[in-house]
């Protein structure tokens, strides 16, 4: 049945947890990266190059992943409150 007004609220709750887990995955693969960068990659690479990517590089790149995920996790939980919106509403 296609949706022309309202939502289809199971799939979109269905859909907010598959964003959460999208989230959850680019933070663990961030984390993985960080400790790769600064442990093996650091003790393995030296000389100033190395000091810029894993003092400065590194770092911004790290920033932009975690916002990555704390943006999919606020679409998550802004579509949970729509949803539980429109069954309040159709209620």
């Amino acid at each position: 049945m296609a949706i022309t007004h309202g939502m289809n609220i199971e799939q979109v709750r269905s859909d907010a947890k598959k964003l959460e887990t999208y989230a959850t995955t680019i933070q663990t693969t961030a984390d993985s990266a960080n400790k790769l960068v600064t442990g093996s990659i650091a003790t393995n690479w030296q000389g100033p190059d190395s000091k810029r990517f894993v003092g400065t590089t590194w770092p911004s790149h790290y920033k932009s992943l975690k916002a990555a995920a704390e943006a999919l996790r606020g679409v998550a939980t802004t579509l949970k409150a729509e949803a539980s919106a429109q069954q309040s509403t159709s209620a």
